[in-house]
């Protein structure tokens, strides 16, 4: 387990995008009472946009401690200079 400068150990992660510009799709498995049978529904996913979404999520937790606030622009300079230091300390260190 990493730990950050001040020995806390990292209970968080944020997402990372590699670039995948593909579109997939996903299928979902539902019981339709009305029908009596199962179906199925197929959504879309843009892997760009859903590293934003969990990015926005991640940094609303890390800064509020609950995904259910607002995301704020100011919520990355809260986050990211601490994230900077600790892999600068880590390369320096190790």
């Amino acid at each position: 387990m990493r730990k950050s400068i001040t020995g806390n150990s990292f209970t968080h992660w944020l997402p990372l995008y590699f670039g995948e510009k593909k579109i997939y799709e996903t299928k979902k498995q539902f019981y339709n009472d009305a029908k009596g049978k199962y179906e199925y529904e197929v959504k879309k996913v843009d892997p760009r946009e859903r590293m934003i979404v969990l990015l926005k999520k991640s940094l609303v937790f890390l800064t509020k401690g609950s995904t259910k606030r607002e995301y704020t622009s100011s919520m990355v300079l809260e986050v990211m200079p601490k994230l900077i230091i600790t892999h600068l300390v880590s390369m320096v260190d190790g």
